[in-house]
């Protein structure tokens, strides 16, 4: 099992009540290099009958309105990034009112990266809240039922949609589409990759887990789980266990073990990590559709 592992320093600062209780703690800030294309495109996506904004980044480098024939056009690749509970579609490229860090990472790379908003969740059935007052559930019981809950507001159908319309619309690379997110955002990526592996050249859930069911569909894209030590709703333990069955079932997968909580982890060292495993995986011609 490959594993790697980095300390981020934190400072406190004041946040919204709804990262607090998330937990999304205040992230390290690295001197970044200054990019000047911070703008983002709002668009909508159709799909199962509704409409969900999103919000699209293109690097400098991307040429609009190219009059090449299909064949010949300069493509880019596409990261689909979904955020965490209580966030939207601005939440990637924006974090707490400062410069929007993924940007300067896909403008640096020459990604097009675009976020969707996710649908709400429905609430809990009756008989998956705990029977005692203040009784967790367990670790297993917990991910499978929001795993359930992610299924049950089609959340892989919104993302399948997403990048069909952004391949028709956009020049896309077909051999580098990629997917991650962070906790909600991270097991929605499991989710979606689980459904349809062949979409994606790689994937990077950020403080996630996935049950056993997603097990053989993730074997076939090359997984990183960026996990925490101190995650009090996905165990370290978990997730070393679950790269282990995702190896077994002849998978490729990597976990980076990062010092904290259960955070966003959206800084611009977290990005290049996760950059640099999308960097070094390219669908094969084969494997394309």
């Amino acid at each position: 099992m490959i594993e790697s592992k980095l300390v981020v320093l934190s400072v406190l600062v004041a946040v919204p009540f709804v990262f607090q209780v998330l937990g999304f703690a205040a992230e390290g800030s690295a001197p970044m290099p200054e990019v000047v294309n911070l703008d983002t495109e709002f668009c909508m996506v159709e799909y199962e009958g509704q409409m969900r904004p999103y919000r699209i980044f293109f690097p400098s480098s991307y040429i609009h309105g190219q009059k090449a024939p299909k064949a010949e056009a300069k493509k880019f690749p596409l990261v689909i990034v979904l955020h965490p509970a209580g966030g939207d579609e601005t939440s990637y490229f924006q974090w707490k009112g400062e410069p929007a860090r993924i940007q300067v990472v896909a403008e640096e790379r020459g990604y097009i990266v675009a976020a969707p908003a996710l649908p709400p969740l429905p609430e809990r059935k009756k008989e998956e809240e705990p029977e005692a007052e203040g009784e967790r559930p367990s670790e297993g019981d917990f991910v499978s039922s929001y795993w359930n809950r992610l299924a049950e507001v089609k959340i892989p159908e919104m993302v399948s949609a997403l990048v069909r319309e952004i391949k028709k619309q956009r020049w896309i690379d077909d051999s580098r589409v990629y997917l991650m997110g962070a906790s909600k955002g991270g097991m929605s990526t499991y989710l979606a990759a689980s459904r349809e592996p062949e979409t994606f050249a790689a994937i990077c859930g950020v403080v996630a887990l996935f049950p056993d069911e997603a097990v053989e569909g993730l074997s076939k894209v090359p997984v990183m789980m960026f996990n925490a030590t101190r995650d009090k709703h996905f165990s370290i333990d978990k997730a070393r266990e679950m790269v282990e069955k995702l190896e077994a079932a002849a998978g490729e997968a990597k976990l980076h073990v990062v010092e904290g909580g259960h955070g966003g982890y959206r800084n611009y060292e977290a990005y290049n990590l996760i950059f640099d495993w999308f960097d070094a995986h390219q669908r094969k011609a084969e494997e394309k559709e």
